[in-house]
């Protein structure tokens, strides 16, 4: 083969890896963290939000099914309406002193109590309490995680989602997370925990609705 095809041949190649689906976006390892303050940034001009949230965990043998509706003001206000799983029917609040309310479905549902923040009650199984769990929360403490000694992350695009990022974050201890986001909307749409090979958390984000003007009363009972 001569220098000029074989020039060719690796020009090609070059060609088919840069436009080929699921590529990395990006060489750097700030690519990831770019792309959190982007969602973040996308959360800033909102100022409420709110949206479902199908999950899955597993602590030791312990494993748990949930689903709950999340609901956001100005980034300080929270509430959580348990779905299905543990607590279904039961509501929980952040409300604006700061302070954790709770209470039952169903007949109970008149009688809120003042619980306190590690109260287990208003955790999951794997001991994130809710307000943690919010969207601009959530960022913030995956930001934290890709900044840390050792934390290796990656961007991709999704070969069979077009308009679809995956972010991939590997920290020390051989914990994996993986996180699916909407390119063109900034959302959050899914995300996998493994630690080794063993799955212990999943879940999965839909029916999203922003800046539909909620009242601070609707974060107190």
């Amino acid at each position: 083969m001569t220098q000029l095809a074989i020039r060719s041949a690796l020009i090609g190649l070059l060609i088919t890896l840069l436009v080929a689906p699921g590529h990395l976006m990006a060489a750097d390892a700030g690519e990831a963290e770019r792309l959190v303050e982007r969602l973040q940034a996308r959360l800033a001009n909102c100022r409420d939000y709110q949206y479902r949230v199908t999950c899955y965990e597993r602590r030791g043998e312990r494993q748990e099914e949930r689903s709950f509706r999340l609901y956001v003001k100005d980034g300080r206000l929270i509430r959580i309406q348990v779905l299905s799983g543990r607590g279904r029917g039961s509501e929980a609040v952040l409300n604006a002193r700061g302070q954790v309310r709770a209470r039952k479905g169903g007949v109970l549902k008149a009688f809120a109590r003042t619980l306190s923040p590690d109260d287990r009650r208003v955790c999951s199984l794997r001991g994130t309490p809710f307000w943690d769990a919010v969207c601009h929360n959530f960022l913030r403490d995956l930001q934290g995680r890709l900044g840390r000694p050792g934390a290796f992350s990656q961007v991709t695009s999704v070969p069979d989602q077009p308009g679809q990022y995956l972010l991939f974050l590997q920290m020390p201890g051989g914990i994996r997370e993986r996180y699916w986001i909407d390119s063109r909307a900034m959302h959050l749409l899914r995300g996998e925990v493994c630690e080794g090979d063993v799955l212990v958390q999943r879940f999965q984000i839909d029916d999203i609705r922003e800046n539909v003007g909620l009242s601070d009363t609707f974060f107190s009972f």
